[in-house]
Formats: C-alpha cells, structure tokens, sequence
C-alpha cells in the first residue's frame, strides 16, 4: 500500500490532505510558536522603545529648556487623537470587508477530481479557515499607516476649531476668506482620507473576491453570489458618494488653480464650474444607485453605465469644452474675456501680500537736486551705506576672527544713537565654529565641553573707515574693546545664527557646567575659562536621560562620560531659527536673523509670518520653506544669546491666523505692550516679506486689468554685479534717510523697479522702520523723465576713464577690485548712486581682508571717484556736503574704535604689523615692487618669531 502511493503522486496528495498520514508533532510546533512570538515581542518592545525616545527627549526640551511644554502637549495630543480616530476606523473597515469577502458560502456541485481541483478545494478551505487569521495582522498594519498619514493634519483640525473671520469675501462665492482658511482645508483632509481608505478597502475586496471565485471556478465550487453582490455594492457605493463631495468641494478651489499670468480660474475655467457639480451629483446618485442596486437590482450594471456616463461628462464638459472656448473665444478676445478675472487677481493678490495698503506717490525726476533738497537729505548723506555685508564680513573674518574656531556667518544692519544721533551701523556676532578646530583638536571633549561658546559681536559704522581701508569699529576685539556709549555686560554667545561652510543653517549641542572647564577665550597669562550662569537647558545627569540623548543624538560618549554630573546641562537647538520654529510651529521665520544689543545684552530678534496657501486667485509663490499667497508679519521673537529664552510678541494682534493661534495656545504669545523697554527701537521690516512683496509689485502695482494683462507696465526687479562678477537681482537693503516730501529722516528699506526690458528706473518702494510708522509701504512712481537704472549706471562706471584705470591697476596676479553694493539713494526728486570698491589680496601666506579703497557717487548724468565718500562727495554736489559723521574719538584711557587694542604687543609683534601695514599702502598706491619687499620683512620678521 505504501509502496503503491510513493509510486502514485496523486494518490499521495490525497492521503496528504485528507490527513491520513500526517504525523505532526503538536510539541514542536507549539514551542516554535512561543519562539516566535517571544522575538517578535522582544522586537516589538525594541520598536517602541525607539519609537518613544524622540517624544520623550523633545518633552524635556519643552519642559525644561523653553519652558513650553503645553507647545509639545497640544500638538501630541491633537496627533494622538486624531491617529486613534483613523486607526480605529480604518482598522474596523478594512477587518470587517475583508472578513466579510472571505465568509463565503461555498457549495461543492461534485467531488473535486484530480490532484488540481483538490489542491484548489483545500486552498479555499484554508482561506476561510485561516483567512480570518492573516486579516487581524493586516488590517492594523494598514490602518496603522493610513492613520498615521492623517494625524499629520492636527494643525488643520485645531485651525477649524477655532476659525476666524477675515473680514474679506472672495470675488467667486462672497464667502469670507475664514471659510477657506480655516474649514476648507479640514473638510478636504477629511474627504481626502476617507476616499483613500475606501478605495483601498474596495480593491483589496474586490481583489479577493476575484481571487476565491477565479479558484472557485477552477474548483468546481459554487460562491455566495447575493452576498457578493450586496458587499461589493456597498464598499463602491460608499467610494463614489466621498468621491462625489471631493469633486463638490474642488470647485471651492477653483480660485488656486494655475491660470498662467495668474493664480485663479479664469473665463475658460469656469466654464467648467457648473460642470463640475453636475459631474459630483452625478457620481452621488451613480452612488446612490449603486448600493440601493445591491439588493433589488443589477449594480455592476448601474456602475458599468453610470460610471461612463459620469465619465462621459467629465472629458466632455470638464475638459473638452473648455479646450473650445479658450481656443475659438478666449484667445481671439484675450483682454475682454479675461480682464474681469485678472481684476479679481490684482484685489486678491494685493490683499494676499499686504499690497492694498501701499501708498503711492508720483514724482517728476530732476537731474540735479536743488541745494534745499540737499540741505533736507544731510540724515541721507551722512549715513551713505559704503560696506557691502558680506564684503564686511570677509574683512571681520581676516581682522576680527584671530583664531580658526572664531567666525562670522552674517553681518546685520541696524540704527543707534552715537553721539546722540541716529546713526547706522553694521553688526556681526562672533560665533563659535567646530570645523575651524585645529585636526588634532577636534575629539569629543573639546566640541562639546569646551568650545561651547562665540564671543561678542563686531561693530562698525557703515559710512566710514580707517585710513586704511578698514572698518571705523565700534565694538571689536577678544576681550572686548568698545566705544565710548557702547556697553556690552555679557558678551557670550551659546545660541546664534550657526550655519555651515555652505551658509546653510546648522546646529551643534553643549554641554555645560561639566567637569571640563568652558574656554573663554585666549590671555597674556594663559586660557580663561567660563561657566555658563543661565538658568535653562536640559538636566543631563540622570542615567535614563543620558541612555534616551545618546541613542536620539547618536553619541555614546553621553552614556560613558565622566564629566557630566547631576548639575550639567545639555543645550540643544542651539540655531535661533530651529529653537524658535520648535516653540512656535504654526509660524514661518524670515532666514536672516539678526542680533541686538539691548541693554548690555545680546538678543536675537526674529520676523514670525502667518501664512496660508488659501486665499482664492492671490498669486501662489514658493517661499519661506513653501508655497503661500497669504503672508503677515505678525510676530516678532526674540532668543537671548546667552539663556536662549525664546519670547514672542503679538505686533499685528488682529490677524487671523494670529488670533487662531492665540486661542490654540493661550499665553503663548505676548502683547505687544510687553516688548522689553528698547527692543521696538531696533525692529527692522523684514527682508524676506519685502522681497516677497517687491516681486508681487512689479506685476501687481497696476489697478487697470487691461494693463496688467497685455504687461505694457510690468516692471522688474534691477540687478547689479555680484561678488563673483555675475549679475544678480538686487536685494533690498536697508538705509537712513529723509524721504522725498517726508518730514523727520527714518530707516527704511527699500528697492528700487525698472520698467520690463528696459534699463531706465520705472520708481522705488522704502518700508518704514521706526517704531511711529513701522511697517508703512510708500512707492513712488516716476513720471516724465526716468533715471537710469542700476545696470546701466554699472556700465556708465565701467566707462568712466577713472573707474578703468583702477581696474586695469588693480586686478593682477597679486590684488583685485571687489565691487560692493550698487545703492539707489533719493535725494530730493534726484537719485544719487553708490558704490565701493575694495581691494583685495591674492598673494598666498596673507589672509585676505576686503579694503576701502575707492567710492563712486553718481548722479544720472554724472559720475565721480573718491578715495573717500566725503571727497566723492564734494566733487559730485561741487560744494560742501552738509556735515558728515566722524569717528568718535576715543574716551580718556580707552582707546576709539579705529585704534589698536590696549594690550602691548612685543615689539617684534609690533614691527612686522607696521611692515604689513606699509605694505598694504603700497598695494593700494600700485607700487608692487615696494609691496613685495615689505611682505617679504615681514614674513622674515614672523620667522624669527618662531624660532
């Protein structure tokens, strides 16, 4: 008998499946179950142990660092739920349609025949029979997933429980704008998820329907088929009704879409508006007709000719049509058709970008300006920006850094008083940098323990310099050595702007108050060292804090270490921007931080926007980290320099957006009636918003939809050479000066347009800065004559006899001319251009610093040079320039800002900076030969230093 199945395959498969002779150890498998499942819960425990260590070290972040944890506990909380809430639905409708799918009533017309149909008889039994089994382990891995994709929507929830209204109806519907910033975009996550869930659900079922009844037929089974019926009719019923409120909630967005020249549905468009509803009601009664069909009639049939009636409609009247009327009416009646539509555009777009409330002056440009207009402009003139930012910044590095572990990453502007007027200066912190650590020194202990800190700032004014091409200091040097008027009482840096050698944002972590001593910085006697005094950061010395920060920041030294007590401190987030965007995560930040001596400290000040993506037919742009075309400066946040406490002020209290937040997170955000004494004087408009707005402007400034469609009085954003001689748009930037029929001088920012295509200057827009009239936009448009634009003063520059002879002089083997800013300052109804020239040593064995060498003055039919901006100056207006502002000089036993350092040198020291020095001067005099003899003692005087 046996000899005869071994023989016989069929007869084999058979005894097999009727279990004949199937002699399992049940011991066996039962020990190899609980194997199995003691791993899988050992892995288990391991993912979620891993899964909780980010939660839990940002929860003592918030708690003890910011001091926020209700930040932390609302956002997790909302995601929580929201992720319990997907999760069990989700897991409840795939479990019980698939549970459903696989409850089959299977009725056997024969016997099966044949090793195949046994095979395919036992597989459908297995199905059912362990079927149930495999869909408990799916389903909550799917709807794991599915839930956790839908919590990441738990600031659009909080946002629709707490709309606002706007104040401002859309131009299509009349509806306020709250609708669409605060519910729409719920309603369409909603809709989102539950079509994705339903249509997974759907082809899941419908995939194992077709899986059991293609083996059934092979078998020779007979399925359910009422039962079939009825399921499937539900599931896709239930798809084509969310489908259906998809599609009815898409035309609410017919304002987002991309029109070309504008954002919004124009007349072709919305052609297809009432299209679309139909196409949804269709879809719902298809629906509709669908599940009722399941019972009392054919619903494949319904769905087969109603879905390609639906389908029918949609190519036809949703995209067929509207082809036609762009083609055959649209195009041929371009400025007819679609002017209604680009005037809800520019109203829209004006709204979006803050735009409606520019005010606008014309103004009729004079060649020269009038000796009044001149005597009106002396705030103007006496604070003429002549440092180009990073040019400066290139300067600090190679006069200010002193070691490698010291740099500079960014040069603000900024107003103060110095002698006791309003005067602009330009500041740089001076951070730490890791990467400047020598090779040898770079391990654990000096990155984390000991270099932890940057060291004061270096200020200087931004219209003078030394005799030498320097920077006129104000604050400079380590230890620090100040002006008179300037008073820094902490001058260490532990949070900052850190960015890596790309300019990219970056962050390292500290450790303070350890058992390794803090550098501070470099002494005639020797290292002076630092504790940290803040009262923040993250205790460290616990056994589990240290195990959770060493597996989250991937440094097991935390765990081994033994410099860390119960007292250290772990500092993280130490990048202004990353510490703030952790606190406030509903606000965007403008990139360019920048820091503020207040009171003896150091402070970072940071422009929050509230932004949406949402406000129908204003122009969508990428921006701040992405798109948006609604965007408010509504926050300004400070971090201290040395605590890193992060605050921030409500300065646009009715916003929206704002007062939504305000409501999530009570007692986040401070009035602003609670900025510190002095802050509000050094709040400057943001840079980023004003780009944002100047290149909005440049299409949107035109009332007349006419206009702005046939783009006949377009403008365009001027360029200038750039550091690495290609041409660049130009950047806002930011100046002292007395307004054309203002008052008083103020800071502004500004920009300057020219028309589209032509290099004549179509007008300017200044920002007001000052604390009386912050954040007041005034534009004013040329009439009559146009002045030159930037491009083409560069080229009138470039001609000039003068500017060509030092080009030619100066860019050699050994120097080049770096060009600085141009700048396009008003003067009256004038406009009167800057620009610096520097130079700058390629000799290798010398660090390059950027030198004042040369200043060019232009009015529109006039071009001069100086070796200084007040001899330029004279030799443009051909008469005494009003009064300038000087360096101070310096205070009775502390030296002025342009003078070296008290510390005495040695002399030898002393000899080789004087040779360096009188090498500089000879460069800049074009005496090459003199220069290389002077490098050369000088470099033999360092030699001899050494040895």
């Amino acid at each position: 008998m046996h000899n005869r199945m071994r023989q016989d395959p069929e007869d084999r498969l058979r005894y097999l499946f009727e279990g004949r002779e199937a002699h399992i150890d049940e011991r066996q498998i039962k020990r190899a179950v609980r194997f199995g499942s003691f791993l899988m819960g050992l892995l288990f425990l391991f993912t979620f142990g891993l899964a909780v260590l980010v939660p839990y070290t940002d929860f003592l972040w918030y708690a003890h660092d910011v001091r926020h944890p209700e930040v932390f506990n609302t956002a997790y909380r909302t995601r929580g739920s929201l992720f319990l809430m997907a999760f069990l639905g989700s897991w409840a409708v795939l479990y019980f349609s698939l549970r459903k799918a696989l409850s089959l009533s299977l009725v056997y017309l024969r016997k099966p025949d044949g090793v195949g149909q046994v095979l395919l008889s036992h597989a459908m039994g297995w199905v059912q029979e362990r079927g149930g089994t495999v869909v408990r382990l799916v389903a909550p891995i799917v709807a794991f997933f599915s839930a956790l994709g839908f919590s990441n929507e738990w600031n659009t929830f909080l946002l629709a429980r707490h709309p606002q209204v706007v104040g401002k109806v859309d131009p299509t519907y009349g509806i306020d704008l709250g609708f669409f910033m605060f519910t729409l975009p719920w309603y369409r996550a909603l809709t989102n998820y539950a079509f994705a869930l339903l249509f997974l659900t759907t082809a899941l079922t419908i995939g194992l329907y077709v899986g059991l009844q293609a083996m059934a037929m092979l078998a020779r089974i007979e399925l359910s088929r009422p039962h079939v019926r009825m399921h499937i009719s539900l599931i896709v019923g239930a798809t084509l009704l969310v489908f259906a409120l998809q599609s009815w909630l898409k035309t609410y967005e017919l304002g987002l879409v991309d029109s070309g020249q504008f954002t919004g549905a124009g007349y072709a468009a919305m052609q297809a508006f009432g299209a679309q509803r139909i196409f949804a009601v269709l879809l719902a009664i298809v629906g509709v007709a669908v599940i009722v069909g399941g019972r009392v009639g054919r619903p494949f049939a319904i769905l087969t000719f109603g879905g390609a009636a639906a389908a029918a409609w949609y190519f036809l009247a949703m995209v067929a049509y509207p082809g036609l009327v762009q083609r055959f009416s649209v195009d041929p009646n371009r400025l007819a058709k679609e002017a209604p539509f680009a005037a809800k555009a520019i109203q829209m777009t004006r709204f979006g970008y803050g735009l409606d409330a520019v005010r606008t002056r014309d103004i009729t440009t004079q060649d020269t300006p009038t000796q009044e207009a001149i005597q009106a402009s002396s705030a103007t003139l006496a604070n003429m920006r002549l440092w180009d930012p990073e040019i400066l910044r290139q300067s600090l590095e190679g006069l200010q850094s002193f070691r490698s572990y010291y740099t500079f990453h960014d040069v603000d502007v900024d107003r103060y008083i110095v002698d006791g007027k309003p005067t602009m200066v330009m500041l740089a912190p001076r951070d730490v940098s890791l990467s400047g650590l020598d090779p040898a020194a770079q391990n654990w202990t000096n990155k984390r323990l000991r270099f932890t800190h940057g060291y004061g700032i270096a200020m200087s004014r931004v219209n003078a310099a030394t005799p030498e091409g320097d920077p006129a200091f104000l604050a400079r040097d380590v230890p620090l050595n100040l002006a008179p008027g300037v008073r820094i009482d902490q001058p260490r840096l532990y949070f900052s702007d850190y960015r890596d050698p790309r300019g990219l944002p970056t962050d390292e972590y500290a450790l303070v108050r350890t058992g390794e001593k803090e550098f501070d910085f470099e002494t005639a006697e020797g290292t002076a060292s630092h504790e940290w005094a803040g009262n923040r950061g993250i205790p460290i010395g616990g056994l589990l804090t240290r195990l959770a920060y060493s597996i989250v920041l991937a440094d097991g030294n935390l765990l081994v270490s033994p410099n860390i007590s119960s007292n250290s401190r772990l500092l993280t987030r130490r990048n202004v921007i990353e510490r703030a965007s952790k606190v406030y995560p509903f606000l965007r930040f403008d990139l360019d931080p920048y820091v503020v001596l207040l009171n003896g400290r150091l402070v970072w000040v940071l422009d929050g926007y509230t932004t949406s993506d949402m406000v129908p037919y204003s122009s969508s742009v990428i921006g701040l980290n992405g798109d948006l075309n609604y965007i408010r400066n509504s926050v300004k946040a400070t971090v201290d320099a040395y605590t890193g406490e992060v605050r921030a002020f409500a300065v646009t209290p009715n916003e929206p957006l704002l007062r939504a937040y305000r409501k999530i997170y009570p007692g986040l955000i401070r009035d602003a009636s609670e900025v510190p004494p002095g802050l509000t004087e050094h709040f400057r408009y943001p840079e980023d918003l004003f780009s944002l707005q100047t290149q909005q402007l440049a299409q949107y400034h035109v009332s007349d939809p006419r206009v702005f469609l046939s783009n006949s009085d377009a403008w365009n954003i001027p360029r200038e050479r750039g550091l690495n001689g290609a041409t660049e748009p130009i950047r806002p930037y930011y100046v002292q000066m007395h307004l054309p029929g203002e008052g008083e001088a103020g800071f502004f920012l500004m920009r300057p347009f020219t028309p589209n295509g032509k290099p004549n200057m179509s007008g300017w827009i200044a920002a007001h800065c000052d604390p009386q009239r912050y954040g007041e936009l005034t534009l004013y448009r040329f009439r009559g004559q146009f002045p030159d634009g930037p491009e083409l003063m560069e080229s009138k520059f470039n001609s000039t006899p003068e500017v060509a002879n030092i080009n030619r002089q100066f860019n050699n083997e050994q120097s080049e001319i770096v060009v600085g800013n141009m700048l396009v300052i008003p003067i009256g109804n004038s406009v009167m251009y800057a620009e610096s020239l520097f130079l700058k040593s390629k000799t290798s064995g010398i660090q390059a610093a950027p030198r004042l060498t040369k200043v060019i003055l232009a009015l529109n039919k006039r071009v001069v040079v100086g070796d200084t901006y007040e001899e330029a100056l004279r030799k443009l207006l051909a008469t005494a320039p009003p009064e300038l502002a000087t360096t101070p000089p310096a205070a009775p036993g502390r030296p002025g800002p342009a003078t070296p350092p008290t510390r005495q040198a040695p002399p030898e020291v002393r000899e080789a900076l004087r040779l360096m020095d009188e090498a500089d001067a000879a460069l800049r005099r074009g005496d090459f030969g003199r220069f290389g003899d002077l490098q050369k003692q000088a470099r033999a005087k360092l030699q001899e230093m050494t040895r």
